[in-house]
């Protein structure tokens, strides 16, 4: 066994910063580390809060943590910043355990915090040159606003056409954050910048020009005026919501294996001065799988990997003999299954209490850091492989000033294979490069005066049909231009649409060519005059099994559902002149069924400018509809065991309060937890944990009214909400039904469980708060635990 002076000697002399508090809070004792970390000498913080070293903003999350730890639970790494003695905030990763007494009394708590803040530069170094990536290669899906001081949106992209659904004149002189969901206001005026982007994406809701709210990414910057004030912002906004399904998705599945990441700690080791190893601790178990006395007398490189261990060696050496902290160096550990995990190593020197040097060597997990690194590096790759993969050619320009500070050529500092191919120039010959320099004829036709009007306001540049006289080429072609400021570049794509342009000019001498065209596509198109169908493509019997006549002289609403016929009448007669509508409704088919499609009416005008009707086109959306409906629903339900999640049922419980301040009737809250759920888990696995959760919660649900709430709220907690109950009896004889329904056997692999459940039960009182009733009957649930499980406890007292 070490002496208590040794564990002291391990504590100071660890990279780590660890002190001790009483019971309220008040340090009693502090590593000297605190002082190279944060500045503080020790005896400065001794009698002081450590809630006081903690950044006002970041106490109300650690608060419910150190009730836990005076309850006597040890808890999981948490990342957050703490003031250093220059007063400046700093990043720092903490954990902390109990300190008890011989009566098992806790009488305060034992943290540990280390140094993050490089980790943390990094991280967001790397989100930010990532969003940059992204930025060149997704240009043309971003929608992009210009907002005054006030709020009002001042000019929008065209884009938000298709990405949000809203004509540009129809967000103008709007306030912008009048479009945002009221529950994602904060974090709408979070993302809002300084002079420059501000490094983060937020991720917010947008309502559309359909009425629905649509996920959106976005990033703002401030503009200033002449005189150095802030004049506005300049937002950009990118569809996410396919990002944020995919992390819901990525969120649940990790909800499974918190528990394990929670218990995750670093493993310190006591390495004396011959090499080998005197004390590890018990963390090793949970890192590595290798109990502690197992290593005892090993040298630690044993169980380094072979190409890390010269490193290794030299890195114990330095830090027996130089005595400041070594690393932090990277390496490959093996664990007790014989796989290497990669590892963070800090070593430190000090003295031990025979006066030989040792080393104090801590291991960080960092495995799935350098597994991320690896996976960025092979993004940047498919990054690369995609931009060389796209058909357009695309470069990357830096402006080259001339001496009035205006743009007078391009320098290429990144080209795609299609552009090195049209260009009939190796990459290496393109980058470096002055546009001007390998097309002279460009500054004639102005393309330095389009860039000046347009990117040099911040505006993207979109040209269609741009005549050139292509030198490499030999003849004059025509393109489509596209280019966006990308910091102090310009990304610019371009595609060659020669065949395109002569194409038109030919369709536009022939209607009958225009009909071939909508009578082979894929899509419904239709021409209305006056409400009437005029004439439908051939594609109508594809779709929904009608013949074209069968449609003819007829309107559309004749063949649409009778549900959407008034939302469709009033869409239309609600839209603006000469726009673009988009609605979605159902269209009967020939068998009876109905089928969703997605309607866009453009209006058709006359030689004279006068709308004589309208083109009408259409596609069956059936999937994508029964897609949106099965994550709304995934949305209010709990996956495991198919109730009501957390958020759906506060809200109803909050919508049947309301109720009862009107008419009278009594609102039970019940709140249940299956007790001793982690010895299930423990004993016979998650597995059958997820089984005996599932059967208690079907079981339950089953024991009720219909018109009752049953949900899960977190872990083995459930919520039932009693509706029109007429006395607090009442609720307590359903609880113990339930109660003794729960008491049933359940069958898992291999084995009968046995399950008990405590409840606490509560009535709602009038006007009060749902996290009031739901707070005080989780009180009552935590009395039923302590009075010896498996009961029921009634708490009548109101807010």
């Amino acid at each position: 066994m070490m002496s208590e002076e040794r564990y002291r000697l391990l504590a100071e002399g660890a990279s780590d910063i660890v002190y001790q508090t009483d019971a309220r809070g008040i340090i009693l004792w502090i590593s000297p580390s605190v002082e190279r970390v944060l500045g503080w000498r020790p005896d400065d913080l001794l009698g002081t809060l450590a809630a006081d070293l903690v950044e006002p903003s970041d106490l109300a999350e650690l608060a419910d943590r150190r009730e836990r730890v005076l309850r006597g639970d040890d808890l999981a790494v948490a990342e957050y910043r703490v003031r250093t003695a220059a007063g400046a905030s700093h990043w720092v990763s903490g954990f902390a355990q109990p300190v008890v007494d011989g009566d098992g009394v806790v009488q305060g708590a034992m943290v540990g915090m280390r140094d993050i803040g490089a980790e943390v530069v990094a991280r967001q170094a790397l989100e930010a040159r990532e969003r940059r990536l992204q930025m060149v290669t997704e240009e043309a899906t971003d929608v992009i606003l210009q907002i005054d001081a006030d709020d009002l949106v001042q000019w929008v992209s065209g884009s938000c056409v298709r990405v949000l659904g809203w004509q540009p004149e129809q967000l103008v002189g709007r306030t912008a954050s009048s479009f945002v969901h009221r529950d994602d206001l904060a974090e709408l005026r979070a993302s809002r910048g300084t002079d420059g982007f501000n490094g983060a994406e937020s991720e917010y809701r947008i309502r559309g020009g359909d009425g629905q709210y649509r996920w959106v990414s976005g990033r703002a910057r401030q503009y200033r005026d002449e005189t150095g004030t802030v004049a506005g912002r300049v937002a950009v906004l990118r569809d996410a919501g396919e990002t944020v399904r995919a992390r819901r998705a990525l969120e649940e599945s990790e909800r499974r294996f918190r528990l394990l990441a929670e218990n995750s700690s670093d493993v310190v080791l006591l390495v004396s001065e011959g090499g080998v190893v005197d004390w590890v601790s018990p963390s090793v178990r949970k890192v590595l799988g290798w109990e502690p006395e197992t290593l005892a007398g090993r040298a630690p490189w044993d169980l380094v990997h072979p190409d890390d261990r010269e490193a290794a060696a030299v890195s114990l050496t330095d830090a027996l003999h130089i005595g400041p902290v070594v690393g932090p160096l990277d390496l490959r550990v093996r664990d007790a299954d014989g796989r290497y995990r990669w590892m963070s190593s800090k070593g430190h020197g000090i003295a031990g209490d025979d006066g030989d040097a040792r080393v104090v060597l801590s291991l960080r997990d960092v495995d799935e850091l350098v597994q991320a690194e690896a996976a960025v590096t092979a993004d940047r790759a498919r990054l690369r492989a995609t931009l060389d993969s796209l058909l357009d050619p695309h470069v990357l320009l830096d402006t080259v000033l001339g001496p009035d500070g205006r743009a007078v050529d391009f320098l290429c500092v990144d080209a795609n294979d299609a552009a090195c191919a049209y260009m009939a120039h190796a990459r290496d010959e393109l980058v470096g490069s002055r546009v001007f320099d390998l097309l002279p004829g460009l500054d004639p036709v102005g393309l330095l005066d389009l860039y000046h009007r347009t990117i040099g306001r911040g505006l993207p540049l979109v040209v269609d049909d741009f005549p050139y006289a292509h030198e490499i080429i030999g003849s004059e072609r025509r393109y489509d231009l596209r280019a966006t400021r990308v910091g102090d570049s310009l990304s610019f794509t371009w595609r060659d649409v020669t065949g395109r342009y002569a194409a038109n000019a030919a369709l536009a001498a022939s209607e009958a060519q225009y009909r071939l065209l909508a009578e082979n596509s894929s899509d419904v198109v239709m021409r209305v005059e006056g409400g009437v169908l005029q004439w439908v493509s051939p594609s109508l019997t594809g779709a929904l099994g009608w013949a074209p006549s069968a449609w003819v002289g007829r309107q559309l609403v004749d063949f649409m559902h009778d549900d959407d016929v008034a939302r469709y009448e009033a869409e239309h007669r609600a839209a603006q002149p000469r726009a673009t509508t988009v609605t979605r409704v159902r269209l009967r088919a020939r068998d009876g069924r109905s089928h969703w499609v997605e309607l866009h009416a453009n209006p058709s005008i006359d030689d004279d400018g006068r709308p004589d009707g309208a083109v009408v086109s259409w596609r069956t959306v059936d999937t994508e509809v029964a897609d949106e409906l099965e994550l709304e629903r995934r949305a209010r339900y709990d996956e495991l065991t198919g109730l009501l999640n957390r958020k759906e049922v506060l809200d109803r419980l909050d919508g049947l309060a309301h109720r009862k301040a009107r008419t009278g009737a009594e609102v039970a809250v019940l709140f249940c937890d299956i007790d001793a759920f982690k010895q299930v888990n423990d004993t016979h696995g998650h597995g059958a944990g997820d089984e005996v959760l599932h059967t208690t919660a079907t079981r339950i649900a089953s024991a009720v009214r219909s018109t009752d709430l049953v949900a899960r709220i977190g872990g083995d907690e459930l919520l039932v909400v009693l509706d029109g109950v007429h006395e607090a009896d009442e609720a307590t004889r359903i609880a113990e039904h339930l109660r003794r329904r729960v008491a049933e056997p359940v069958t898992v692999p291999g084995a009968e469980v046995q399950v008990t459940l405590s409840v606490g039960v509560t009535l709602a009182g009038p006007g009060e708060s749902v996290d009031a009733v739901v707070a005080r009957a989780d009180a009552a649930m935590y009395r039923a635990k302590a009075a010896g499980r498996d009961r029921v406890v009634v708490d009548l007292g109101r807010a």
